[in-house]
């Protein structure tokens, strides 16, 4: 897959991709100087992000806690 295919299936910008393929965040192979991705990149990504996000929701249950 390109960048715009995978940026469809994650609902961002294509530019988005090229962001998060500089900081990491999504791991390309190279064909030439083009970035390409399988599917096992994208389900990586969304496993790791998932992971992310669901860290975050006992910080604001704790903040929730407070009030």
């Amino acid at each position: 897959m390109n960048k715009h295919e995978v940026a469809k299936i994650l609902g961002v910008s294509a530019r988005t991709i090229d962001d998060w393929v500089q900081r990491g965040r999504i791991k390309p192979f190279k064909v030439g100087r083009l970035n390409r991705f399988t599917m096992r990149h994208v389900e990586d990504f969304l496993r790791v992000r998932r992971g992310t996000l669901s860290d975050s929701k006992p910080s604001s249950t704790t903040t929730d806690a407070r009030k």
